[in-house]
């Protein structure tokens, strides 16, 4: 396997906000939609750790986050405490570990969760594990899809890193797959 999707959880939808959680998973585009996922990522990152660093909160983003379930919104309150959250550096040193070289990097749009994260290696004074040329954009191929709604996994749990990282390798391999695409 050497691609791997990943998702953040944030508090601002802009490079240098508060990452609230981070999930990746790795997958492999040539097995079935049912059997494509490997070994997974998940930590939630401590908000005090973030902000120590200048990344910010918007309040647009906090009331949205007010909105969603009891479930999603548990994120928060992980990460605002010290015992069930971890600090934004070590988070970023076990998502390197946890990282192959030569993995492509996948994520719900080129200009979200890739550049968020960009920010926080950067701010870290670390590099990001991946080759600039290795950044790939989920939402670009399922564009290609004249009908891509009707072949999307069902949901789980909406606004988990995790969660949001798997069903969106699923859906990917899915589109890919019936549009005889081969995902490089």
């Amino acid at each position: 396997m050497n691609h791997l999707m990943v998702d953040l959880e944030t508090l601002d939808t802009q490079p240098g906000g508060v990452i609230l959680s981070i999930g990746a998973v790795m997958f492999d585009p040539t097995k079935p939609v049912s059997d494509c996922l490997g070994d997974e990522f998940y930590y939630v990152v401590g908000i005090p750790t973030c902000e120590a660093l200048g990344m910010t909160t918007s309040p647009d983003t906090l009331a949205w986050w007010e909105k969603q379930s009891p479930e999603a919104r548990a994120v928060l309150e992980q990460a605002r405490s010290p015992a069930e959250s971890i600090s934004i550096a070590k988070a970023l040193d076990r998502f390197t570990l946890f990282f192959p070289k030569g993995t492509k990097v996948w994520s719900n749009g080129a200009n979200f969760d890739q550049p968020l994260i960009d920010v926080a290696y950067n701010r870290l004074g670390k590099k990001v594990p991946w080759e600039y040329y290795h950044s790939r954009c989920h939402r670009t191929v399922v564009a290609l899809h004249p009908n891509e709604k009707a072949i999307r996994p069902p949901k789980v749990l909406a606004h988990n890193a995790l969660e949001d990282a798997k069903w969106q390798a699923r859906h990917l391999v899915g589109v890919a797959q019936d549009l005889g695409i081969t995902l490089r």
